[in-house]
């Protein structure tokens, strides 16, 4: 290192701490468990929410969520039932997306995505990230992101108007 020009240890240096904040973050991971919550979950049956069904049968899956970091393993309990899908009561501890990116990979997306054109936007987030967003996959953030903003701005409106009614 001591003989490459400055900007490329710089950029060496970046990517060894992104990393390290990776592995931390798999650290982290994993010593919140694999989600073992006991024997068996109970979970309401989707179809009628008056039948409760049991999970008893219990397999380890993998998971990999991609991070600002870069992609981190999960390996985490599932709970099965004949003919119901698994439970991953990790997913609910952790706060974890239905996507494979995390929820702040996602936002950063979202927030480049509206800083100038999409494909600049992917190119962005990889930089920063070294993750990889298929065009695709960034386009359902994006659309999904927009959605929210629409509901979270149209409830804000609401409250101001309740606060209004309701005076000093």
């Amino acid at each position: 290192a001591s003989s490459l020009p400055i900007h490329e240890v710089e950029l060496e240096q970046e990517n060894r701490m992104r990393e390290v904040n990776r592995l931390f973050l798999k650290s982290h991971i994993e010593k919140r468990g694999s989600g073992d919550v006991g024997r068996v979950v109970e979970a309401i049956d989707s179809e009628d929410p008056k039948i409760a069904v049991l999970h008893s049968e219990h397999r380890m899956h993998d998971r990999k969520l991609k991070t600002l970091f870069g992609e981190v393993p999960i390996t985490r309990r599932a709970y099965l039932a004949r003919g119901r899908q698994s439970i991953h009561p990790i997913d609910e501890i952790l706060g974890l997306p239905e996507r494979s990116f995390s929820y702040t990979l996602q936002a950063q997306l979202g927030k480049a995505a509206v800083q100038g054109p999409f494909e600049e936007a992917m190119e962005r987030v990889y930089e920063r990230t070294g993750v990889q967003v298929s065009k695709r996959m960034a386009e359902e953030i994006v659309q999904d992101i927009a959605v929210d903003f629409e509901a979270f701005y149209e409830g804000r409106k609401l409250s101001a108007a309740q606060a209004r009614k309701a005076g000093p």
